[in-house]
């Protein structure tokens, strides 16, 4: 994973390889269990939500969540060699406090870089088990398991949303038009409690958490990305706008200078 930044050790990478590559085989050890071997995060965002000061994605297929931070104005970023940057550090894969924290800097210029990957709130198991509730029965007719689960959790990503927007008001889960779309199965019910911490009381509403806090916000997050890579399955007329993703990964190589230096951009194949 990362270069060991001492003295005696002069290895580093390119800028172009750093985004590329680096960031994209950086997974935290208790996720890279629940995945298949090999996994590279593919970065996403919806295109409706905005973006901050610093660049931020979320991995279309995990669900981790990445931020690289930079000093300075963007301006600044362009590295002062003519191959651009060669970035030497440490990305840890263990994570603390629910995220894991890599450092970096270019041995040319000095630009340093610090990368935070959060794990997700949503488990990639509990949406597994989601998936297969919904897909499975339908194994003759994917098209309408995929229209079964993109119900569910558009419903989930509504709802949350919701909840964030501060309207506490219960699901009811014996009330008709939530048990159609949610249908309060096994799987559906874990995504509740353990996933967006709902509570279930007098047996039969599932009340949202108190208050907005950023574990729910980024559960709806999620949600949202999660409904995104499902309807990209759907017959292009059943798609809804409000879950179109873009693909951050060039966008964080403009940003870092790592496209502008056609000889290693031809090298690299960005």
């Amino acid at each position: 994973m990362g270069v060991v930044d001492s003295p005696a050790q002069s290895i580093g990478v390119l800028g172009a390889y750093f985004v590329k590559t680096q960031l994209s085989e950086w997974v935290p050890v208790d996720i890279g269990r629940q995945l298949a071997s090999q996994h590279r995060h593919i970065w996403v965002r919806l295109s409706d939500t905005s973006r901050g000061d610093n660049w931020q994605a979320t991995c279309r297929d995990c669900l981790c969540h990445c931020q690289v931070i930079v000093p300075g104005s963007e301006s600044e970023y362009r590295c002062i060699d003519q191959d651009g940057h060669h970035f030497h550090g440490t990305f840890s894969p263990t994570p603390s406090n629910g995220s894991c924290t890599g450092l970096t800097h270019c041995c040319k210029c000095g630009l340093r870089v610090t990368g935070v990957l959060r794990v997700p709130v949503l488990q990639p198991e509990l949406v597994r088990s989601l998936e297969r509730a919904r897909v499975s029965p339908h194994s003759h007719h994917p098209t309408q398991g995929m229209r079964d689960l993109f119900s569910t959790v558009s419903t989930l990503f509504k709802i949350t949303k919701n909840a964030c927007n501060g309207d506490i008001r219960p699901i009811k889960t014996d009330s008709e038009k939530p048990r159609m779309l949610l249908k309060f199965d096994v799987p559906c019910i874990r995504l509740l409690e353990e996933g967006l911490g709902f509570e279930l009381r007098l047996g039969n509403e599932y009340h949202p958490p108190a208050g907005v806090n950023g574990r729910l916000e980024r559960a709806r997050d999620e949600l949202g990305l999660i409904a995104a890579r499902i309807q990209r399955k759907l017959p292009e007329s059943e798609r809804l706008p409000g879950f179109l993703l873009e693909y951050e990964n060039e966008r964080l190589g403009r940003w870092l200078g790592a496209h502008a230096y056609e000889r290693r951009q031809q090298q690299m194949g960005l």
